[in-house]
């Protein structure tokens, strides 16, 4: 149960206070004037040590007024606190409410029936990558899935493919802007693609159709490429260094310039 947090003081302790305070002080001046009121030494030593009294007791009064303020400011610090503890809170509760909406409806779109709807999910989830650093694994996924899905050889879908392979490698140049995700293409059909210098580096595309791709000047590094199909594929000039292609078909593709190192894995161990 949270902490009500000290009560304030009401109206009414407040007078009761002030004229109990006037009361004791009416009766300690009658009391003073009929005890000491004579003027004799004695008398003025009495009223001298009744006098200091009242000074520690002022003084007394004094520090309860500063503690009493003191409260009242804590208490006026922790409300306005708690105030704007709210206020934080509410503000994250409707971005995260209109970041679950442009994203439902950037996934919607990309199941449409219509190219142009499918393009303009794509553009609305990069941007919401764009804005939102710890949604980017969860919209690169989402666009990855999208590439697995199989797909019958048409024009405007293969222009929405490339468009999300664009999205992809955009976002992964390797410079400070760069988003630090995965990219799992298992399986994918990217046949015939060009992705000319495309950072992809730790990807993987088990099993994926990479036939005539143009993958030219482009980072596989490290990347698994077990089992994919690099049928003509142009990978010249391409970084293969740590690349696992054991089982891949790479007949007819272009080598030239390409590097690798020990750790890369080539078909039957052919290199």
């Amino acid at each position: 149960m949270a902490d009500p947090g000290p009560k304030p003081l009401t109206t009414r302790s407040i007078v009761l206070g002030g004229l109990t305070v006037l009361a004791v002080g009416g009766v300690m001046l009658t009391l003073l004037l009929t005890l000491y009121g004579g003027g004799s030494p004695q008398d003025q030593a009495h009223l001298d040590a009744v006098r200091t009294a009242g000074t520690i007791v002022v003084g007394t009064g004094g520090a309860v007024a500063l503690l009493l303020a003191a409260r009242r400011q804590r208490s006026a610090e922790l409300t306005l606190k708690h105030q704007q503890e709210i206020a934080r809170q509410a503000e994250y509760d409707a971005i995260e409410r209109r970041i679950t909406e442009l994203y439902t409806k950037a996934a919607d779109q990309l199941g449409s029936d219509k190219a142009p709807v499918r393009l303009a999910g794509l553009y609305a989830l990069e941007r919401l990558g764009v804005a939102n650093a710890e949604q980017r694994q969860t919209i690169v996924n989402v666009i990855c899935a999208y590439l697995r899905m199989p797909y019958e050889t048409d024009r405007e879908e293969a222009q929405v493919r490339v468009t999300a392979l664009r999205i992809l490698h955009a976002h992964r140049r390797g410079d400070q802007n760069s988003w630090s995700v995965s990219i799992d293409l298992d399986g994918a059909n990217l046949a015939g693609s060009r992705l000319p210098r495309s950072k992809f580096a730790w990807a993987s595309f088990e099993g994926a159709d990479l036939s005539r791709v143009d993958f030219t000047g482009s980072d596989l590094s490290d990347s698994d490429l077990t089992y994919a199909k690099l049928v003509d594929a142009d990978l010249t000039d391409v970084d293969l260094s740590g690349a696992r292609l054991d089982h891949a078909d790479v007949t007819g593709a272009l080598l030239d310039g390409a590097v690798w190192n020990e750790e890369t894995v080539w078909p039957e161990k052919q290199q």
